[in-house]
Parts: structure tokens; sequence; C-alpha cells
């Protein structure tokens, strides 16, 4: 579905490249993790999949076409949910479809059976200041998932929540993956969030990112938390945070 092919991409106030000549791959349906330090160009990578920034060099393909010509092809989530606080909750929602020019009684139609499915139908006239955090990224997901993209961009969409809301939304976001099969790229510097949760851990090891190291999570679908447990698990875990601290400390 997507792929980076030989992409080298620079800031104008940087001197050195944020990455070069990086070739990666994305199959449909795929959820993939990205970990790394801070700084080392993960969010640098969504913002380029998403057009907000242009390779120097290389080129950024969407089932076979360059991004250049393509508009609506994938859905950015990041980790503030910015919802509107001027529109109530089911009007936040329906932003995307409004956008598209959907006509209202179907906008209102797919809006109500959004909001029944990630369980804020009773809210759907309240504010986003009424509403927890954890209710505030369900409906940041709904509208994420109201856009029609079919690659979903979640950057640590998590990262602002207690724990307990954190892993509640974890299991909330596989149910919803496997209902619709998106195809979702995940950031995370949660190491053991990023196992959970993907098929595969793509990790940014150098810099310039020129690849990312991927390891495949050995766990089927549906997971439960006592998968965690498991001691292949927890060694791939100990292996991946190690690696990441000795990252930092270069």
């Amino acid at each position: 579905m997507l792929e980076f092919k030989n992409v080298t991409f620079k800031y104008d106030e940087d001197e050195t490249d944020m990455l070069e000549n990086l070739s990666f791959d994305v199959n449909e349906g795929e959820f993939i993790s990205i970990i790394g330090r801070s700084g080392c160009g993960k969010s640098t990578v969504f913002r380029l999949i998403n057009g907000l920034l242009t390779p120097q060099k290389g080129e950024i393909l969407f089932d076979g076409q360059n991004i250049k010509s393509m508009r609506n092809y994938s859905a950015y989530m990041p980790q503030k949910d910015l919802l509107f606080p001027w529109r109530t909750i089911e009007k936040n929602i329906s932003l995307a479809m409004e956008i598209q020019k959907k006509s209202k009684a179907e906008i209102k139609k797919q809006a109500e059976e959004m909001l029944k499915e990630v369980g804020l139908w009773e809210y759907k006239d309240k504010y986003p200041k009424d509403l927890s955090g954890g209710m505030r990224q369900r409906a940041s997901f709904a509208r994420t998932l109201l856009s029609g993209s079919s690659l979903f961009l979640l950057d640590e969409p998590f990262s602002a929540l207690d724990s307990l809301t954190k892993i509640s939304l974890q299991e909330w976001l596989l149910t919803e993956w496997e209902k619709h099969k998106k195809t979702v790229l995940f950031i995370t510097h949660d190491v053991e969030e990023a196992i959970f949760l993907s098929e595969k851990i793509y990790v940014v090891s150098d810099f310039p990112i020129t690849h990312f190291e991927e390891f495949k999570i050995p766990l089927p679908y549906p997971r439960k938390r006592e998968d965690m447990k498991r001691s292949d698990i927890v060694e791939l875990k100990e292996m991946l945070i190690k690696n990441l601290r000795q990252e930092a400390v270069l």
C-alpha cells in the first residue's frame, strides 16, 4: 500500500539530512509501530507521508501512485485530540465528511453510527471540555475513521493519558482495527504498547534514518494482557528497551 523509495529529506535550518535514501514498505491492513529516541525523525516520516513535507530526493508511493497527485489517502491523529472546543462531539467527528461535501442526511447517519460504535452516543451534544481525556481520544479516532482514508497515522495518541485509561484505549483500538481493517502506522515511545498493538515494529536505530530495523511480533490476534508475560515477549521487550537506551546515550 505504502512505499518509500530512496527518500532523502533535510530541514532548511539543519546542516545534515534527517532521512537519507530511506526505503521501506507497508502492506494493506498491517498495524506497524515505529519506535526510536526523541528527535530521531519519526514524526518527520509521518509529515512526509501525509504531504506536509516534500522529500529532496526519492518518491513516496501509495498503491503504486506518487502521493504528489493524491488526496485523502491518509488520516493523521496526533497526541492532542485537536477537537474544536466550539463544536459538539457530533459536529467534531462530522468535520471530514462536511469537507467532502457529503449530504446532511449521510453525515448524520454515519456520525450516529460511529458515535454508537465508539460509545459516545449519549455525549453527542456535549463539548470537548465536558469529556475525559480518553473519551476525547475516542472522538478523535472516530473523526479519523470517518475521514474515508485507508491509511491511519497515529502519532503517540495515548501518551498524555493515565496508565489505566491508556491500557483501556489500547485494547479498544485493537478491537476497532480488527473490525475496520485499516492500515495503521503508530508512533510510540512505549515499547510494551508497541508490542501489544503491532504486527511489526520498525525501530529507528541510526541518524540520519537510512533504514528501519524490523521486528515481527510472535503473537496472534486477538490479544490478551496475559500474552505480555510470555517469556519470548518479555525477552523481546527487554532487548528493545536496551537498544533504545543505548541509542539515547549515543
